[in-house]
C-alpha cells in the first residue's frame, strides 16, 4: 500500500501579532480541508503592505513560535523571514513545492488578500503549484470573474484583529482575550507596540 501524501497548507500574512483569530481560522480551514499540517509564514516586506510592520520580523516570528508551541497541526514557519527583499507567494509555493514533491499544496487566503490575488506576481503560477483556498467571512464579496472565486470555504468570523491588538497595548489596554498569553507576555517583556 503507498503512503498517503500529506495535504499541506499554506497561512501567510504579517502576523503583526499572531493572535487567537489566525489560529481560530487556520484550524477551522485545516478541519474543513482536511490538512495535516499548516505551515504559517510570517513575510518579511510585503508587497501590499508599503508602510511596513509595527514589529520587527524576528520578533513577529519569536511571537508565532511561542504562539503555537507544542500544537502539531502548526509549523512556524521562518523562510520569508530569512529570505531578504520583498516576500512574494511565488516564490514559497515553489520552495515547498521542491521541498515536498509529494506532498498536496493549499495557499490559504483572507477574502480581502483574494480581492487582489490577481495582482500578485505570478498569480497563474501559483494556482498550477497550489490549490488557492479563499476564507471567507461576512460583509466581503469576492468578485465572480476573480481567478480565485472557484474555491471558497466559510470559517467562523472572529473579531479579532492585529490592528486592535495594536492599539490596545498603545492605549494600556489588555490584550489577554486576543493573543496567546505567550504573546501577551513577550509584547509586553519586548515593550512592543506602545508608540
Amino acid at each position: 500500500m503507498a503512503d498517503r501524501s500529506t495535504h499541506r497548507g499554506i497561512f501567510g500574512g504579517s502576523f503583526d501579532p499572531v493572535h487567537f483569530g489566525h489560529l481560530i481560522v487556520a484550524r477551522a480551514a485545516a478541519q474543513l480541508l482536511g490538512l495535516d499540517v499548516v505551515h504559517l509564514i510570517p513575510a518579511r516586506h510585503q508587497p501590499f503592505k508599503p508602510d511596513g510592520h509595527g514589529a520587527a520580523a524576528d520578533d513577529r516570528m519569536a511571537m508565532l513560535r511561542a504562539a503555537v508551541d507544542g500544537e502539531p497541526l502548526f509549523v512556524a514557519d521562518d523562510r520569508e523571514i530569512r529570505r531578504q527583499g520583498t516576500s512574494y507567494t511565488i516564490d514559497t509555493v515553489r520552495e515547498l513545492a521542491g521541498e515536498y514533491p509529494n506532498d498536496r499544496l493549499s495557499l490559504l487566503v483572507g477574502v480581502d488578500a483574494a480581492l487582489e490575488f490577481d495582482d500578485w506576481r505570478e498569480a497563474a503560477a501559483i494556482r498550477g503549484l497550489a490549490r488557492v483556498v479563499v476564507l471567507t467571512r461576512p460583509g466581503i464579496e469576492l468578485p465572480i470573474d476573480s481567478a480565485v472565486a472557484r474555491d471558497l470555504i466559510e470559517v467562523p468570523p472572529v473579531p479579532i484583529s492585529a490592528t486592535e491588538v495594536r492599539r490596545r497595548v498603545a492605549a494600556g489596554e489588555t490584550i489577554r482575550e486576543l493573543v496567546p498569553p505567550p504573546v501577551a507576555h513577550y509584547i509586553e517583556q519586548r515593550g512592543l507596540y506602545i508608540s
